[in-house]
């Protein structure tokens, strides 16, 4: 029996070997699975946080602006009075003011 010829023993080795090759890469495969699984469900858990933490900080801001509006509006009702002949006497000198500066 010429050497170039694989025998029956050589064939169910390089099978063997084969086999086993594939189990260790299926095995190392399924561990990268289980790792990207576990990543997965973090990632999931992590988003749910986030859109919790989202949804009180969108009521966060409507209470602040609401209470931005009410205190604006008793500002208003409160010094508005006061501040028009303020402001007036103000805008009445801005020409004044930037004749002042050679304008």
């Amino acid at each position: 029996m010429s050497s170039d010829v694989p025998t029956a023993k050589n064939i169910a080795l390089g099978l063997h070997i084969d086999v086993r090759d594939l189990a260790l890469q299926s095995l190392s495969l399924q561990k990268r699975l289980d790792e990207l699984n576990a990543a997965h469900l973090h990632l999931i858990s992590a988003f749910d946080t986030l859109t919790t933490t989202h949804g009180a900080l969108v009521e966060v801001h409507k209470t602040l602006v609401s209470r931005h509006d009410r205190l604006k509006s008793r500002f208003v009702a409160h010094h508005w009075p006061f501040l028009v002949p303020v402001l007036t006497t103000i805008v009445a000198d801005i020409p004044e003011s930037l004749a002042g500066l050679g304008a």
